[in-house]
């Protein structure tokens, strides 16, 4: 059987079923790999058909997803995987683009010179290289959309989800009043630049507002910047996007006057001191059977990796939910917080989460 037959025969519940007595899920996927297909028992596989340059160290991918693949939704992110010295890596990045008819996904990456994930992909993301995905998630979609004016907040890469908000709204014909406002360091990292003026050009109703902060004293978000845009709050939905301070400092300015504020970060958390001495704890893996000792200094997620446990991980932000587990005995603290969890048979989120007793953990 050829490269092409194979790519085109979809693992539908029929085909399974002839062939599970002869294949299992991994080999399947293995032999469609040696073959040079994207197709997979149930993983979704995607390979890079195209990168372009889209800021100063930022591309965009261009990736074809299998059948396996769920589908998006404009301002959604995805976890993206890949093998990297020989340990499956995954980390969350949004979608630019929007659904299309040709089921293509693209994804806008900066370089992060202590990424492990962002320099692999611009080292060695090529056309015809193959990726993996996971689900898409994220609740900052058009279905949150009201009719009131929308004002866009990003800062650098958070341009990226609004961008894929934006050409929705542009499908649509721009329906509402819709204003940008784009913070960048420097003009050469501002993404996008050629589409957004394009819509700008091609919709009176839509405003863009770029600040560039490098060289500007507190050239930051703030009211008294906003008035001086003619950004218009009062009523207004608001979607920002950025890293942690941008967003709450977005927050702030906006309260008061806002019709409603969503708002994504793509920053770490930032993680409340632990005072005392340095305590460690025992957790019991109950469906390994493994016994690990963990300091509460460190969250969970990286002790367990330290300690070669294999935990599905992604934005380790706390926003994706891949690392998501059962607790089942013991406390945890949230890393943004001073309080212990109590709660058994309680789900938590290891990036976050640090051990404030010994645990029992059903991975």
């Amino acid at each position: 059987m050829g490269v092409t037959m194979f790519a085109k025969d979809p693992v539908n519940a029929g085909t399974k079923q002839v062939l599970a007595p002869f294949f299992s899920p991994a080999q399947y996927d293995f032999w469609a790999r040696q073959l040079g297909s994207t197709r997979a028992w149930s993983r979704c596989f995607a390979r890079v058909l195209s990168r372009s340059d889209e800021a100063k160290d930022t591309i965009t991918l261009r990736l074809k997803p299998n059948q396996n693949f769920g589908g998006f939704a404009a301002g959604q992110h995805v976890n993206l995987s890949a093998v990297i010295q020989g340990c499956r890596v995954s980390r969350s990045y949004s979608f630019s683009n929007i659904p299309n008819v040709h089921g293509w996904v693209e994804l806008t990456v900066r370089r992060d010179p202590a990424g492990l994930m962002s320099r692999w992909l611009f080292d060695n993301a090529l056309p015809g290289t193959v990726l993996e995905l996971d689900g898409s998630f994220g609740d900052m979609t058009a279905a949150a959309f009201g009719t009131a004016p929308l004002l866009l907040l990003a800062a650098g890469t958070g341009i990226t989800p609004l961008m894929s908000l934006l050409r929705e709204q542009a499908e649509q014909g721009m329906p509402r009043s819709t204003t940008l406002c784009y913070w960048a360091r420097t003009a050469d990292q501002l993404c996008f630049q050629r589409d957004i003026k394009a819509l700008a050009d091609a919709f009176k109703n839509f405003t863009v507002h770029t600040v560039v902060t490098s060289g500007v004293a507190d050239n930051r978000i703030s009211k008294a910047q906003l008035r001086a845009l003619g950004a218009g709050v009062s009523g207004a939905q608001i979607m920002a996007c950025g890293g942690s301070e941008f967003v709450e400092r977005a927050r702030m300015c906006t309260a008061v006057s806002a019709g409603s504020f969503q708002a994504e970060s793509f920053s770490f958390p930032k993680e409340v001191a632990m005072e005392g001495a340095e305590q460690r704890f025992k957790i019991d893996l109950l469906a390994s059977g493994r016994s690990v000792e963990v300091s509460n200094r460190q969250t969970l997620l990286e002790a367990l990796q330290q300690h070669g446990v294999a935990v599905p991980s992604g934005c380790r932000m706390g926003i994706c939910n891949t690392c998501s587990c059962l607790k089942t005995d013991g406390i945890t603290q949230h890393v943004e917080s001073e309080t212990g969890d109590t709660n058994s048979n309680s789900r938590i989120r290891l990036c976050v989460t640090r051990a404030a007793s010994d645990l029992q953990l059903a991975i």
